[in-house]
Parts: C-alpha cells; structure tokens; sequence
C-alpha cells in the first residue's frame, strides 16, 4: 500500500559499498535529492560504518549469457567470475555529452573513487516542461547539471564524462532490487531507469 520513488541513488551507495543489510526509515515519498549524485548517501554510510554480522552473502550470479532490450535501450549480459563489471555507453546530441562509454568493475574503491560524485543530468528544455506540470519543485543547478543548448548551467562538470558516469552509478542502484549482489558482466546501450528495472526482472530468470 506504500510507494517509494526515486531511490536509484541511495541505493546505488548500499550497493556500492558492498552493504548487504540495511534498514531504512523514510517518511517521504522519495530520498532527498541532496547534490544530486549518491556521494552524500555513500559518505553518510562509511562514516556511519558497518558491523560483519557473519552468515553468507546473497549472489546472484548470472548462470548464461542473454541480451535484453527495453526501449531504446539495450543489455548484452554474460557470466562474470569476479563481482559486477559494467561497459555503459550513452549518446545525447549535445556538445558536452555526444557518445560517452566507459567500463568500471564495481567495488566499495572504484565506486566512491569513480562513480560517488557523479551527479544527475537534465535540460534546461525538460526542466521547463516539468514545472509546468507542477513537478520537480526544488530542482535546481544545485542537485543537478543542467544544460542549455551550448553548456552547463550555473556549475561545473566533476569529469568531462560525468554523464556516462552518473548512468553507471544508477545502474548499480537500479539493480541492487534485485535483492541481491549482483554478479555479472553487463554491457549497457543507452541505460534508463525504465530498463534497468526491466533487466534486474529479467536478470532474475537466469541465476
């Protein structure tokens, strides 16, 4: 009877981290936004620490290689031996973003190191759109890199690729309901929240 949205960032920093057991009380509808990227949920998280509670980890590991397509977005996902590896590639037609891919093996280093600061992207054209439907009241270039047709407004980019590595980082978080780590390789074609969640149903079938 309860829904929850928009919970790809805190997420992203539980399974980031490599964090198995985790209870969460929230009293809103969605995470805060915060600055945008799952940096301060990650470092809320390591300066809180964690406690080994002993037992086994929960893996599911991808037993056969199958691809997946939801949209325009696409996923080749094979057997991994060691943890989750992640090829994403993205393509937007603006100057600053054009074709990005990059590859990144997830663990607690390269996730805070690589992935952590990466903040959430939109353009000035859907911003208006949504405050005309009433919707993300408090978004700003505070929680978000907004573009206008040539640029960035009112922030600077934390990596010239922070895009594509923002959608890694919400791929790591999408897939963490799946419920548990996830051990596969995952190549990643134009990714969105909508077919992540698609692929972590679909990667159910085949572990």
């Amino acid at each position: 009877k309860a829904e929850v949205h928009t919970v790809e960032h805190v997420l992203a920093a539980v399974a980031g981290l490599g964090i198995d057991d985790l209870v969460i009380d929230i009293t809103a509808l969605e995470p805060p936004i915060l600055d945008g990227s799952f940096q301060p949920f990650a470092q809320a998280l390591a300066e809180a620490g964690s406690v080994d509670h002993g037992g086994e980890v929960v893996e599911d590991a991808v037993a056969d290689a199958f691809h997946f397509g939801e949209g325009d977005s696409l996923y080749l996902v094979g057997p991994s031996k060691v943890g989750l590896h992640l090829d994403v590639s993205i393509e937007f037609p603006h100057p600053l973003i054009g074709r990005q891919a990059r590859g990144f093996g997830i663990t607690p280093e390269v996730f805070t190191a690589e992935l952590a600061a990466a903040r959430t992207f939109g353009f000035v054209r859907e911003v208006e759109a949504l405050r005309a439907k009433g919707l993300i009241a408090g978004g700003s270039t505070d929680n978000a890199v907004v573009l206008d047709e040539t640029g960035v407004v009112g922030t600077t980019l934390r990596w010239p690729d922070e895009f594509v590595r923002h959608k890694a980082g919400d791929l790591v978080g999408d897939l963490a309901l799946v419920g548990g780590r996830v051990r596969a390789q995952i190549v990643a074609t134009k990714p969105s929240h909508r077919g992540n969640v698609a692929l972590g149903r679909e990667l159910v079938r085949h572990v």
